[in-house]
C-alpha cells in the first residue's frame, strides 16, 4: 500500500479491515464498469465522427487508441466495421471486449456479494446477463448507437445504485480507487 492510500484508510475512523481479495474485487468491478462505459462511448463516437482519408469511418483508430492491433490481427485479416464491432463487443476471447469485461464484472461482484447491496447485485446481474447473451447477429450496424446508449445507461444506473446503496467503508474506498484509476488511465498523455 502506498503512503497516500495508507493515509486515506487511516483518516477513516472505525473502518473494519477488509480482506485484500475483497478490496481487489471491488477495485476491478469498478474499473471494468468504467471501462465498459468508456468503450461504448468510443465505439459510438468512432461510428459517428471519426473518418479516414477516404471518408469512411476510421475503425482502425479505435484499435490504435486501445493498442489492440496485435490482438485484433491474430483473429481478423482486415479492419472492417463488422470485425471491429464484434472484436470489441461480442468476442469473449478478446479480454478488452465488452462481453469479456461483463464476465469479469459478474465474477468480481459474485466474490464481494456479502459486501454489496441487493439492488447493486440485481442490477449487475441483469446487466451482465444481457451483455453475455449478446450475439454478433444482435448487433445491426445501423443500431450500434442504440446498443451503445443502453450500455452507457446501464453503467450509469450501476454507478447511481452503487453511490446510493454501498456502505461508506473500505469496500467503498476500493471501489472509488478503481473507478478513478480507470478514469486517470484513459486521460490523454
Amino acid at each position: 500500500m502506498t503512503e497516500l492510500s495508507a493515509g486515506l484508510f487511516e483518516m477513516q475512523p472505525g473502518l473494519n479491515n477488509l480482506l485484500s481479495r475483497y478490496g481487489e474485487c471491488m477495485m476491478w468491478l469498478a474499473r471494468y464498469m468504467e471501462r465498459i462505459e468508456n468503450l461504448a462511448r468510443l465505439l459510438e463516437v468512432t461510428e459517428s465522427f471519426v473518418r479516414g482519408p477516404d471518408g469512411q469511418p476510421g475503425w482502425d483508430t479505435i484499435l490504435q487508441i486501445n493498442s489492440d492491433e496485435d490482438c485484433f490481427y491474430t483473429r481478423h485479416q482486415s479492419v472492417t466495421e463488422e470485425d471491429v464491432i464484434a472484436f470489441y463487443v461480442t468476442e469473449k476471447e478478446n479480454p478488452n471486449s465488452i462481453k469479456a469485461m461483463a464476465h469479469a464484472v459478474r465474477e468480481n461482484a459474485r466474490a464481494v456479494r456479502p459486501l454489496i447491496s441487493t439492488e447493486m447485485w440485481m442490477q449487475l446481474n441483469v446487466f451482465t446477463r444481457w451483455v453475455l447473451d449478446l450475439q454478433p447477429s444482435d448487433i445491426r450496424m445501423n443500431s450500434l448507437s442504440g446498443l451503445c446508449n443502453r450500455l452507457k445507461q446501464d453503467c450509469q444506473s450501476h454507478f447511481g445504485i452503487t453511490e446510493g446503496t454501498l456502505y461508506r467503508d473500505q469496500a467503498w474506498l476500493f471501489y472509488l480507487l478503481g473507478k478513478y484509476l480507470e478514469r486517470s488511465d484513459r486521460l490523454p498523455a
